[in-house]
């Protein structure tokens, strides 16, 4: 779906009924714009993991964002970082993570701290999308 500009703005993936995607694209897109651009692979991975109940959309979501990644990687467009990366384990700071996130321990559960620095990040993650 041509749009004034460029670069790709968005897309959806449909894998029933036959495979389809919708992109939206600017009508003045380069091939450099679509070499660095991660939404059509993201895209395109969907069509390969099945559909899910609504409640576990999360998964087709984090799948395709991985192997996303995974795919400009073997494709040689991240190649930079994974050079930087492969020999050395990331050490991650969980704690710091979550507490960033807002997401503490609370008995049994957690509870959500809605004024932690990277709230905002965790509502996104966790916002249900519709469409």
């Amino acid at each position: 779906m041509p749009q004034p500009g460029r670069g790709v703005r968005s897309g959806k993936a449909w894998a029933y009924r036959g495979a389809a995607l919708r992109i939206v694209l600017g009508e003045y897109s380069t091939v450099a714009d679509l070499e660095r651009d991660r939404v059509l692979v993201h895209q395109m991975r969907h069509l390969a993991f099945p559909s899910v109940p609504e409640r576990h959309h999360w998964i087709e979501e984090g799948l395709a964002s991985c192997v996303e990644s995974i795919t400009r990687v073997q494709a040689g467009q991240l190649s930079e970082l994974y050079a930087r990366m492969r020999d050395e384990p990331l050490a991650v700071d969980l704690d710091a993570l979550w507490r960033d996130l807002g997401i503490e321990r609370d008995g049994q559960g957690v509870r959500f701290i809605e004024i932690a620095r990277e709230a905002g990040i965790r509502r996104a993650i966790m916002a249900r999308v519709e469409g």
